[in-house]
């Protein structure tokens, strides 16, 4: 470790070849111990870092140590924002849990980077249903919920089948705790139309095999109709209009 350091800190000082350093500390596997040569880097110039890689320096890390990286560099940057994600991705895909440490810093993460979230990410729309999936995380399924549909504009694409995934378990898993908001949203009119609209080619009928009836109808049929019936025709025409 001390001549590795000795030598990090001779490239670091020379100014002619200081622009390796990140890639040879990102090809470390024990790069993550030197990842102050690489916030002084970025102190220099910001380009220094425009190939930085961390899943070979943060593989022999335990979640806690890749969690300070991350936090690292998204301080320095919000551009670091993807290149957190893919690591996180990265290191959790497949059969193993997310842990509870990482999974209060996603959902950190969804919390505050979600202007520069695309929820159609297959990376983003996998840890995100990996969580869902994993425990019952209410208060995580209304933040989902809500961040998506804050989103919406006339050009959002809703023919995601990524996107579509997130609903059917938001829908499947969590319908008492998102239909009080969903049900609001399917009511909107004048600024708020756009979210019925948006919702209705989400999770309303469409010609696959997989969700004919609708996403929505995977959820609890009894209280969809009965919240129907119990708020004026409004109510009754949206649902209507979400059945084949």
């Amino acid at each position: 470790d001390c001549r590795l350091e000795n030598i990090y800190k001779e490239i670091y000082s020379n100014e002619k070849i200081r622009n390796i350093l990140t890639f040879i500390i990102s090809s470390n596997i024990n790069g993550y111990k030197y990842f102050y040569y690489l916030e002084k880097l970025y102190s220099f110039d910001p380009n220094y870092l425009i190939d930085l890689k961390l899943d070979v320096a943060l593989s022999n890390c335990t979640d806690e140590e890749r969690i300070l990286a991350y936090r690292l560099f998204l301080n320095l940057d919000d551009k670091f924002l993807n290149l957190t994600i893919n690591s996180i991705f990265h290191f959790n895909y497949g059969d193993n849990n997310i842990s509870l440490e990482l999974k209060e810093f996603l959902e950190g993460i969804f919390q505050h980077y979600n202007e520069f979230i695309d929820y159609s990410e297959f990376n983003i729309v996998y840890l995100i249903n990996k969580i869902l999936k994993q425990e019952n995380n209410y208060d995580f399924a209304i933040l989902i919920y809500r961040n998506i549909v804050s989103k919406f504009n006339w050009e959002f694409n809703t023919y995601s089948h990524d996107l579509k995934s997130i609903f059917n378990v938001l829908i499947s898993k969590y319908f008492k705790s998102i239909w009080p908001i969903l049900s609001d949203d399917l009511l909107g009119i004048e600024e708020n139309y756009i979210k019925y609209y948006k919702l209705k080619d989400l999770i309303g009928f469409e010609m696959s095999f997989q969700h004919s009836n609708g996403i929505l109808f995977h959820g609890d049929i009894e209280a969809i109709f009965k919240w129907a019936s119990e708020n004026g025709d409004l109510a009754k025409e949206r649902i209507i209009s979400f059945i084949p």
